[in-house]
């Protein structure tokens, strides 16, 4: 016989398969357990056997030796993992603290190092030889006295084990005693097998029998893994306590099938203790089906009803979801008898007429609706703060009173109360007012139990709060406007720069080069560009001025060609009509304040016609009579009136009338905010002006706005100035290099001689050194460190009389409307031409001169 097809070389490759495969299982099986401890032992136990296959491959005796040596990793780590299985399936892991548990390392780990160093010392085999046993060459290792205090330390360990798992099977209730035996008899076993070799038993003396009958072993455990499930439950601890505690206290598996129950359960439901024949959670507890998910999910406390001597009981169910990290291995209930408390609660709905009677007078809204989500009953408040009769209420639905893109969320907040018997505190909602509008409220909600345990209603309590949220809303808007107006300001001022920059280079190709008619009119192409971009960030700087009325002789008509040039580029799928009238006189009026109202306007025709259409801007003049006084609530005069007309879907005579209120919006949610045509309406009051609307669903949407007209007609554009040469000394502060390289350039073409430099402190020594040189300061406002305005300062009190031109890409900047109140102080804004900066120095250079020649005359 080959020693392959031998029943021992057999027996060692069905114990290590079979080991594997338990190993596996384990490893794969989330459990009750610490199954470690299980995984390492069953994996030992497999490459034990198999190692053991290898040394009987071997020939030579090094190899052999080497094989053996190797299977000493396995041995030394079998009696620590089923002493570790032991403890944690008996609840005794608690008796291994860190001391202990490093003792019984350290001996694996010491024996492990003897071994693979005995040739050295001897000390625990004292020789090595091989034996032919038919059919196998066997190696006979003589034992020292290592192995022999080895032998003690495992056969001390398993004792240990054996003996946990006898008081356990002593002590465990019945349906455990399957698991308690498979895991006894795995244990012992091998006692048998190891003792045969190592005591030289006859027939055995030649062959190590304990990886051999760790086959057995492995049937064993295999028996309690798949019989007894033996990796999925273990013995739940009963003390004294739980076995006399009046509550029914059941455990069940994943699968709903009871595996352990108290005796105050088991006396409820006439069961057993065998958890073979016992049924299923539903046979149990009545609605099971409608609890599990919810107990499986985060638990569930409701009242439940059972038969108990022929009588109905109830009791308040709680179920908690047995979880071992996200796995749910099964479920713990717990019923407690609340009949006598249901007899009160009999006893507390009697009370219903009092608290019905005290909701009549309460001053928030009290309601109260059936499982269903029907109203049964309002108190008076509701009609007061809503407008809904009472007798229209009652008997419809919720949903009825809210806007459908909230139907989902409140529909979730009432099946929390209505079906998992939550309590709602402080929920928000909004209602619709009788009138269309929407009022908003905090709800608390709870449901209210009858006789019989069930949910009879619901009351809800609803504190209205309209008024905050408007008052929140305003602050939220304004701070909001706030931050768009600061970054609007300095994306403006930064542009401006950027513009300025090539404003300047492109000045000094003209001055430089005498450019032919061909490049001057390139030129001319980039310089209309450039007004272009000054434009779009006038606008933003309108923005950065709201709030703040800053009223002068404005032309409306150039104003609106301006908006709809910049509005036009983003809504081309309109059609533009512009009708304006010629010699249209101009209005006293705010430029930022107009821009935003233009623009309002202009967004909501847009919006009314999201597939596109017709857009209209009319402008002529009126002749208010005192008759249209009374209705227009204008002061008799002419006024520039201001049509704006649109082909989109119109409205009814109903939404006209609120159109103008704060926060009153027909867009949809996220759309609009309802302040835009509200902040129309105030900027035209505010500048004495008037605003009406004309609409019909379908048939578009027409504005009327007048502003009293002022005694001079909008003039033509003047014609650019020419380039002013002249001569003196000026100092030119800016941060920007690239700015100051070309102003420099330009100044130094325009005749002048230029000191620059890029920083405040730098500025201030070169007047000091040379305080009566410099002829006029050009100084940028907004700079790092010494800022243009603390610069300002700084030379007004040193050099009262130095004229200072401020050159800014913001002309808003903190500061500005002090500094031009100085009579030696002017402001010109980027980006500018040469022409109107030449003209701006000549004129502030000709007022010093003139300032100071009167100055010895006022003197004397």
């Amino acid at each position: 016989m080959h020693w392959m097809t031998h029943p021992y070389t057999i027996s060692l490759v069905a114990a290590s398969v079979i080991s594997l495969a338990l190993a596996g299982t384990a490893w794969k099986t989330t459990t009750t357990i610490h199954t470690r401890s299980f995984t390492i032992l069953m994996l030992a136990v497999s490459l034990w056997s198999a190692m053991h296959i290898f040394e009987l491959a071997a020939y030579a005796l090094p190899e052999k030796v080497f094989w053996a040596n190797m299977q000493f990793f396995c041995i030394v780590s079998v009696p620590p993992a089923l002493l570790g299985v032991v403890l944690r399936y008996t609840r005794r892991d608690n008796l291994i603290n860190p001391f202990r548990k490093a003792l019984i390392l350290s001996v694996p780990l010491l024996i492990v190092a003897l071994v693979w160093t005995n040739e050295f010392h001897g000390w625990v085999f004292t020789g090595a030889e091989i034996v032919h046993v038919e059919p196998f060459d066997l190696l006979y290792r003589h034992f020292g006295p290592g192995f022999w205090i080895h032998t003690g330390y495992c056969y001390f360990l398993m004792l240990i084990g054996t003996i946990l798992l006898v008081r356990s099977m002593i002590t465990t209730p019945a349906r455990y005693k399957g698991q308690v035996i498979s895991l006894l008899i795995g244990v012992s076993v091998p006692w048998i097998g190891n003792a045969m070799y190592i005591f030289h038993m006859p027939v055995f003396s030649d062959f190590d029998l304990t990886p051999v009958v760790f086959t057995v072993s492995g049937i064993a455990f295999g028996w309690g893994v798949f019989r007894y499930r033996l990796l999925d439950v273990v013995p739940i601890a009963y003390d004294v306590m739980l076995n006399n505690m009046q509550d029914a206290v059941f455990v069940f598996d994943r699968h709903q099938r009871v595996l352990d129950l108290n005796p105050a359960a088991a006396r409820l439901t006439g069961q057993s203790g065998n958890h073979r024949t016992a049924p299923t959670a539903d046979r149990l507890i009545p609605g099971w089906p409608d609890m599990v998910e919810f107990i499986g999910k985060k638990g569930l406390r409701q009242q439940v009803c059972l038969r108990k001597d022929n009588q109905e009981r109830y009791f308040d169910l709680v179920g908690t979801p047995l979880k071992h990290g996200n796995y749910l291995f099964g479920y713990l209930v717990v019923l407690r008898d609340i009949s006598e408390y249901r007899n009160t609660q009999l006893a507390l709905a009697d009370s219903e007429q009092q608290f019905k009677s005290l909701s009549e007078n309460a001053p928030i809204v009290i309601c109260t609706m059936d499982p269903q989500g029907v109203f049964t009953y309002v108190n008076p408040e509701w009609t007061n703060i809503l407008g809904h009769p009472r007798e229209n209420v009652v008997g419809r639905h919720y949903s009825e009173f809210i806007l459908p893109y909230h139907l989902q969320d409140y529909a979730d907040a009432f099946r929390k109360v209505s079906v998992e018997r939550a309590i709602l505190s402080g929920f928000p909602i909004k209602l619709l007012h009788a009138d269309g509008s929407r009022r908003f409220f905090s709800v608390s909600a709870s449901p209210n139990l009858d006789t019989e345990g069930e949910i009879c209603n619901i009351i809800c309590l609803l504190k209205d709060l309209t008024g905050e949220r408007e008052l929140q809303a305003q602050l939220f808007q304004s701070q909001k406007m706030e931050a768009i107006g600061t970054l609007a300001g300095g994306v403006a001022h930064d542009f401006n720069n950027l513009l300025m920059g090539i404003q300047a280079n492109i000045s000094l190709v003209r001055m430089e080069t005498g450019a032919g008619k061909s490049c001057s009119e390139r030129l001319d192409r980039i310089e209309r560009q450039i007004q272009t971009g000054a434009s779009l960030t006038h606008q933003l700087l309108g923005y950065a001025r709201k709030g703040k009325y800053r009223p002068t002789l404005l032309c409306l008509n150039q104003l609106i060609k301006e908006t709809l040039s910049a509005f036009g580029r983003t809504r081309k799928q309109l059609t533009i009509h512009l009708d304006l009238l010629q010699d249209l006189p101009r209005v006293y009026a705010d430029q930022g304040q107009m821009e935003l109202v233009l623009l309002n306007l202009l967004v909501n025709a847009s919006d009314a016609m999201p597939d596109g259409g017709e857009l209209t801007v009319i402008t002529d003049l009126k002749a208010i009579s005192p008759v249209i006084k009374q209705t227009m609530e204008l002061a008799p005069g002419d006024y520039v009136h201001l049509q704006i007309t649109d082909t989109g879907t119109g409205m009814d005579e109903k939404t006209q009338e609120r159109i103008f209120e704060p926060f009153f919006t027909t867009k949809e949610m996220g759309r609009g905010t309802g302040l835009g045509l509200a902040s129309v309406y105030g900027v035209v009051k505010n500048h004495k002006g008037a605003i009406t609307v004309a609409s019909k669903p379908g048939e578009g949407t027409t504005f009327h706005l007048y502003f009293q007209a002022a005694s001079d007609a909008c003039q033509a554009p003047a014609h650019l100035p020419r380039i002013q040469m002249g001569k003196g000394r000026i100092l030119l502060v800016d941060d920007e290099r690239e700015l100051l390289q070309a102003g420099t350039a330009l100044l130094e073409g325009l005749g002048y001689s230029v000191t620059a430099t890029d920083n405040g402190s730098d500025a201030l020594a070169c007047l000091s050194r040379e305080p009566s040189s410099f002829d006029l300061v050009i100084l940028d406002m907004i700079m790092p460190g010494m800022g243009g305005r603390e610069l300002y300062g700084h030379i007004r009190g040193l050099f009262p009389n130095t004229p200072i031109l401020l050159s800014t890409g913001f002309s808003d900047a903190v500061g500005t409307s002090d500094i031009l109140a100085h009579s030696r102080s002017e402001m010109i804004c980027k980006p500018y031409t040469v022409e109107a900066l030449s003209q701006k120095i000549g004129k502030m250079m000709l007022d010093s001169e003139n300032q100071s020649a009167s100055s010895p005359a006022k003197a004397s």
